[in-house]
This record gives structure tokens, sequence and C-alpha cells, in this order.
């Protein structure tokens, strides 16, 4: 992975372009253990911090260039939580930010720079990219774990530590979610239940049609719920979790959805909720990297 060598080209060069790769092959050989540690560091720090379960979650690839070589300087997840904020900023701002949409190498670079900043003063004011998401980005983006966008909303809602809605459970995410198991994401109005919606209205296609991946209509849950919902109407597969689960607001809110009634599930009203879900997601990262930003 062209990511992982510019990473490893880093530690040794500071550089990440082809041409530092070649350079340092010798480098990278002798140096591949401590090469591997970095890396693995890096992996850990997204995990337990950005709450990236599995690699198919990462936004930008590249982003992991900047924490190797950051750990390859300090290698250890000991950090001080001056660090540790520094760098979550460096994920979750850079992400909402599209800061790597564009001249990836040359951000890589700059990145790269900044960590040497930040080992020399954890203090240091550094990643406070100007962000706000509103409703819109997030109706209007498609779940795609082939989309930087859509992989920065799920690692928010992955944040949030999802539960399942039938008894609160911790969903694991890395189980759930590994290279050989899920990859259908959960749609809160099933796709198939919608389609339905349009067949029997025509009228409906405009309203529905464009927003049936939207993120906005995705959360994370297990396979088995997944498969247990299937095409069944919200109204109808909901009402059997409430019976099955007396508390199950707490479910729901790490969801983002916070009843039932009002985010139009127990009427099946997909443009309600659309709206409600959309702008609690917004508001809920927005007030998160308002608060990371702080000192």
């Amino acid at each position: 992975d062209r990511a992982l060598l510019q990473g490893i080209a880093s530690c040794l060069m500071k550089g990440i372009t082809r041409e530092d790769i070649e350079n340092s092959s010798q480098e990278i050989a002798e140096n591949w253990d401590n090469a591997i540690k970095s890396i693995k560091l890096a992996i850990d720090f997204l995990k337990k911090h950005c709450s990236v379960p599995t690699s198919k979650f990462i936004p930008y690839n590249t982003m992991i260039a900047p924490l190797i070589y950051f750990f390859s300087k300090k290698p250890t997840l000991q950090l001080a939580p001056e660090l540790i904020k520094r760098l979550k900023r460096f994920f979750w701002l850079g992400v909402f930010s599209d800061r790597y949409i564009q001249s990836q190498d040359t951000k890589i670079a700059e990145d790269i720079q900044r960590m040497d900043e930040l080992l020399l003063d954890n203090k240091k004011d550094l990643f406070k990219y100007r962000v706000k998401v509103n409703d819109y980005d997030v109706l209007l983006t498609d779940a795609n774990f082939g989309s930087a966008t859509s992989n920065a909303f799920m690692c928010f809602f992955a944040s949030r530590t999802p539960l399942e809605f039938k008894n609160n459970e911790k969903i694991n995410l890395e189980r759930n979610f590994g290279q050989e198991n899920q990859k259908e994401l959960h749609h809160i109005f099933p796709k198939n239940f919608l389609k339905t919606k349009i067949s029997e209205n025509k009228k409906l296609k405009k309203e529905i049609a464009p927003y049936i991946d939207s993120i906005a209509n995705i959360s994370l849950v297990s396979s088995a719920t997944n498969k247990a919902v299937s095409d069944r109407a919200p109204n109808e597969y909901f009402t059997k979790f409430e019976k099955d689960n007396l508390n199950i607001s707490l479910s729901l809110n790490s969801h983002f959805i916070e009843d039932l009634e009002s985010f139009g599930i127990q009427k099946n009203d997909f443009q309600q909720f659309l709206k409600k879900r959309s702008k609690k997601i917004a508001t809920e990262i927005n007030n998160f990297l308002e608060e990371l930003k702080k000192d």
C-alpha cells in the first residue's frame, strides 16, 4: 500500500514522493521492525481515539503517513492528553474539512512538518481547520466505503458506540465490519420497503429515490440485526424492538434518533426522518468539532 510506504519513507527521509520511497528502499529494509512498530501504533491510535474499527472505514489512506511518522519519533500510546487531543484534531478536523481531497502529497508533507512541531511542543496550536457540517452535507452523502466523506460520517457513527436496538448491547464493529464479514450497511428505512412505496406511488420517486442510500438513512448494526429487519417497515420492526427493550431510548440515541414519533418512524414518514436525522447528525458533529478545538 502506497500510504504505508509513504509513512515508512517519511520516518527515514521526511519525504513521501515516489522518488523518496525508491531512494529509501535500503533504509526501509534495514529499519523494517521499527517501521512495522510505528505502523501498528498509528493503526492502534486510529482505532482507540478516532473510532476507525477496520481499514475500510479510513477516509483517506494517505492520512496514516503523518501518524506513522509521529509514532516513529514517539513509539508509545501512553501520550499526554494534550498530544492525544491534537492528534485527534489532525484526524477529525482533517477529514471533515476535506483537507486531503486534493494535493494529497503536499498536504502529507505539510502535516509531517506539523508533527515535528507537535513533538517539540505538545501544546502547540495546530490542526484547527475551519469546518462547518450542515444538514445537506449529511443528506446528500451516499453511504459507500469507497467515499472519504461517507467514511468520515461512519467513523463518527462508530465514535458514539452504537448499541443493539433489541437489548442495548454494544455492537462489535471490528467483528461485524471485518474484511470477511458484513459489507451491506443497515438502511433504517429498508431499500426494498422504499422501492415498494415508489412503485405504489410514482409521484414519490423524486422525494425518495435520491436519498435511499443517504448516510442519514444508515446505521451501524450487527449482521444479525440487519438480517432480522430485512425489508420490514420501520414502524413494524421498531415496535418489536420496543417490546423487547424497555430502555430503547439508549440505543436510539446512540444512532442519532431522539424518539420514534418526532423522527417520523411511527408513521413511516421517510422525508420527516431524513430531515430530523440529518439535522441531528450535523449538530452532533459540529458540537464535537468545536469542543475538540478548545484548549
